[in-house]
């Protein structure tokens, strides 16, 4: 019976050298060549994530976004990583341009619940998690929220899990309601009547339109 394991990485120690042309061991006295090392191969077979270990990823996201820095959220993020954030226009594609926008972004106290996730797990060491969340913002002293679509590429690097790209946009339609969240423990939803919905300053993280935050349960930012 063949068994197939998926597997991306493999160690493999030899301890002990081929010896002996073919056929030589049965030249020998019995029970010898059983006791001679010739090769040992020892393997380590990984397996792939699970779609709820994909998912916590952005827990704790979304748990850094509440209690971290900026350079909190930057480690995230691979030394590579590219970042299309919900209220900037620049593109952000190294560590030091990823902390500069939260920096600006943490300042709205931002709170994030996911809607809806789709999480694919490619192999070991990659996996997707794509879907809708909405971000509770405070702008101005005023409460306010933004939704939108995210999409989170995550690499496995030296056994971390990083964020190699992150891309968030607004809906390209109003919302006028904020959605209910459909995970447990999401924050309560602002009251309709004090929620703003403005359009995002193309600068920084202090721009006019909430920045959008995923949720738990379903994915992350």
């Amino acid at each position: 019976m063949q068994f197939r394991f998926a597997a991306s990485a493999a160690l493999v120690v030899v301890l002990g050298a081929l010896s002996g042309a073919c056929g030589s061991d049965a030249a020998k006295p019995h029970g010898e060549a059983a006791h001679e090392n010739r090769a040992v191969v020892v393997t380590a077979i990984t397996t792939p994530p699970s779609k709820k270990e994909i998912a916590a990823l952005f827990d704790d996201w979304n748990d850094t976004l509440r209690t971290g820095g900026p350079h909190d959220m930057a480690l995230l993020y691979a030394e590579d990583g590219v970042l299309l954030p919900t209220v900037s226009n620049e593109v952000r594609s190294n560590r030091q341009e990823v902390a500069d926008y939260f920096e600006h972004f943490l300042k709205l106290h931002p709170r994030g619940v996911i809607n809806e996730q789709h999480i694919d797990v490619l192999d070991n060491n990659t996996a997707v998690n794509s879907g809708v969340y909405t971000f509770d913002l405070i702008k101005e002293g005023q409460p306010t929220f933004v939704v939108a679509r995210y999409s989170f590429i995550y690499e496995k690097v030296g056994g971390k899990w990083l964020i190699k790209s992150h891309h968030s946009s607004a809906m390209p339609e109003a919302v006028t309601m904020r959605p209910e969240a459909l995970v447990a423990g999401a924050p309560e939803p602002v009251a309709v009547a004090q929620v703003q919905r403005t359009v995002p300053d193309p600068g920084h993280g202090a721009a006019q339109k909430p920045a959008s935050d995923g949720g738990h349960g379903a994915g992350h930012h």
